[in-house]
């Protein structure tokens, strides 16, 4: 199974300093930016901020789309969203 980086490996075969070019000029990081896209779309959120961490390193720190429904202000990677009680199901 191929994950959203397009590596059959997962994430351990993915490194930011050797990013692969396909034979269509992508990048893993363009799967990344389509797979959020479509998520966005199917989960109907306005936007949404990622962060991918590889040997405690960030390879990847994004944010996509907007705040709210039809406003114009873009999701940044220092967004801050409201978690409220759902922290507890991973603290």
């Amino acid at each position: 199974m191929r994950d959203a980086l397009g590596d059959d490996e997962g994430l351990a075969g993915f490194d930011r300093d050797d990013v692969r070019t396909g034979e269509d000029g992508e990048t893993p990081l363009d799967n990344v930016d389509r797979l959020v896209g479509d998520s966005l779309k199917r989960w109907e959120v306005p936007g949404v901020a990622v962060a991918i961490v590889r040997g405690g390193e960030i390879v990847h720190l994004k944010g996509y789309g907007t705040k709210r429904l039809g406003a114009d202000d873009p999701v940044t990677p220092d967004t801050l969203f409201p978690l409220a009680s759902c922290t507890k199901a991973f603290t």
